[in-house]
């Protein structure tokens, strides 16, 4: 008696649970139905993705006639359609965000580069100016008398000296490189979009005879050094940049 009972109990159980999946099932094949009646009348009523997750885990087991499945496997295209757009979307975002925030930087390290070449080119001018017009006189006349040098009195010049370095970054092919790095004495720009740089240094003192050495880097290009004469006021010195 106690092993019928378990028996029925157990029957029953396996009934109520398979009853359950039964009109889950029904349920979504009603529902799909419905849509694909919709979607004759309309002709582009799809089912949409959360539709479509819906009656995916009963559609194997679903009375379909071919137009259904045709209409589920349409669905299907446009959802994952509908996901590569989303997704081409949001990359297209990211970059344009990146792009401009590139570019603002950009913009305002070419503006930094601008008003730093042109103080230094107005020291420049001045320091000339200052020389022409002091001839000899740009000491006090008793430190004159004290500095010198096999007898004569030191100029002006003995003190400081400018450099303005110009040139212009190429590759193999002679097509000009932006944005390579150019490096002296601590000082660095960037070259143009045209591939040319431009310096313009105050020498102090302890570098004034000295060579100097100037410094040509660009990422997936070989770095390329050159010694350059202080001596020399005015220098033109262009580069090859070769590949890695």
């Amino acid at each position: 008696m106690k092993i019928e009972l378990a028996h029925d109990f157990i029957a029953k159980k396996i009934y109520e649970e398979a009853s359950i999946e039964d009109k889950a099932r029904a349920r979504a094949t009603k529902f799909l139905h419905d849509r694909y009646q919709h979607y004759l009348s309309s002709k582009n009523l799809l089912l949409t993705e959360r539709e479509f997750i819906y009656i995916r885990p009963f559609i194997e087991r679903m009375d379909l006639v071919r137009g259904e499945q045709a209409y589920i496997d349409e669905s299907k295209k446009a959802i994952k359609k509908a996901k590569l757009m989303r997704r081409f979307k949001e990359v297209v975002l990211v970059a344009l965000l990146s792009g401009i925030m590139f570019s603002t930087w950009g913009f305002w390290e070419r503006q930094r580069f601008f008003h730093a070449s042109q103080n230094l080119a107005s020291a420049q001018d001045s320091i000339h100016t200052l020389l022409r017009n002091q001839k000899g006189n740009f000491l006090p006349s008793d430190l004159n008398k004290r500095i010198s040098f096999e007898g004569d009195s030191l100029s002006p010049a003995a003190f400081f000296s400018t450099l303005q370095l110009k040139g212009k970054i190429t590759n193999e092919q002679n097509e000009p490189i932006s944005e390579a790095l150019v490096q002296i004495m601590g000082a660095q720009v960037y070259t143009k979009e045209d591939g040319s740089y431009e310096f313009f240094l105050i020498l102090p003192p302890q570098y004034i005879g000295k060579n100097m050495t100037l410094n040509i880097s660009k990422t997936n290009y070989l770095p390329v050094s050159k010694s350059i004469d202080s001596d020399n006021p005015k220098m033109d010195a262009a580069f090859i940049l070769v590949r890695e």
